[in-house]
């Protein structure tokens, strides 16, 4: 039997903390539309949950979030983590759109978490989406790059902020280079784990030592996998990205003025900064971006034209008085 609308599913405690979080953060368009709303317009609404199923099986996994964000009633459909059907559904949705993430979700992670995880561009800090942001594995988390500096800390000689640390806590924890190729850590984890080795003997620290060490290494082999990934990820989602771009353009090229003349000069639109920007972001670009860059290529379009005819006249104006002034030194005595 499929769980969904009308036979809802009992989650497990830690799935509710996380649906907890999650409909905090879709709290507002969830109350913005409402189920009554969406009944009077939408004839999914009135559609039985295994047709209604069906039909989300052939959707992207953008489309299925967007679609779980529309209601209650299609978000208990969608984001019931207890159902294998629904799990099925975004997992199929990932391998067929998103063909290259085939790993799995990291552990403690649903299939539609992993892929919302993977598209939403919102730091797990700050919560805000307008900045970029990174994923770091060794964390599961996406974050920005100010709260990151704030939550790293540079570790030279075994000492944090001139504190002594034993060099096994380092040795049992994934960091990162800074520029200058001074090892950085995420300060939390460095105190975790001075906590868990100070009471402990010495006999005691070497065994945790090696316990801790063993799992390390485990999860650097994950971690390994993670990245690879993500580079391949990141190469193809920008390859996608211009090509959608270039499909744009090209539409955009084909408008005419009333008179049937064309109204882009393609070379001046690839002049644009905020085109070679859009061609290096990983994320999806979707009909809402195109209306940005869009916007944002007209403007930069015409005041470059401006600019050129400026430079025109200023051309035209020096021409002219360079021409006057050659007249005046053939012709001293002013005789026309």
């Amino acid at each position: 039997m499929v769980q969904t609308r009308r036979y809802k599913a009992k989650s497990n405690p830690s799935i509710e903390q996380i649906e907890q979080i999650e409909q905090k953060d879709d709290s507002n368009s969830l109350q913005q539309t409402s189920t009554s709303y969406v009944n009077k317009f939408s004839p999914l609404c009135t559609l039985p949950p295994e047709t209604f199923l069906q039909i989300c099986k052939n959707l992207s996994p953008a489309d299925l979030l967007s679609l779980s964000r529309t209601c209650k009633l299609f978000y208990n459909d969608l984001c019931c983590e207890d159902s294998l059907t629904i799990q099925g559904i975004w997992r199929q949705s990932r391998y067929s759109f998103m063909p290259y993430r085939k790993l799995v979700p990291p552990e403690g992670m649903s299939e539609r978490q992993y892929v919302r995880f993977l598209l939403e561009n919102k730091c797990h800090f700050c919560g805000r989406k307008s900045k970029s942001t990174k994923i770091y594995w060794e964390r599961k988390v996406r974050c920005c790059a100010e709260c990151l500096e704030t939550r790293m800390v540079r570790c030279d000689n075994n000492k944090m902020d001139s504190q002594d640390i034993e060099p096994i806590i380092l040795q049992i924890l994934h960091c990162r280079w800074d520029k200058n190729g001074t090892r950085i850590y995420w300060k939390d984890q460095i105190i975790e784990k001075i906590k868990e080795i100070e009471p402990l003997s010495q006999p005691d620290r070497i065994e945790w030592g090696e316990q801790q060490y063993k799992k390390f290494k485990q999860n650097e082999r994950e971690l390994n996998r993670r990245n690879l990934e993500d580079n391949s990820a990141r190469r193809q989602q920008r390859y996608e990205r211009k090509q959608i771009i270039d499909e744009k353009l090209n539409e955009m090229m084909s408008e005419t003025n009333e008179n049937g003349s064309l109204i882009w000069i393609r070379a001046y639109l690839e002049k644009c900064s905020s085109l070679s920007k859009a061609y290096k972001y990983n994320r999806p670009f979707t009909e809402r971006s195109w209306k940005i860059l869009k916007q944002k290529l007209v403007r930069e379009y015409c005041e470059m034209l401006d600019v050129e005819e400026n430079e025109d006249v200023d051309f035209t104006c020096s021409d002219y008085c360079d021409y006057l002034s050659d007249l005046d030194n053939n012709n001293p005595e002013g005789k026309i």
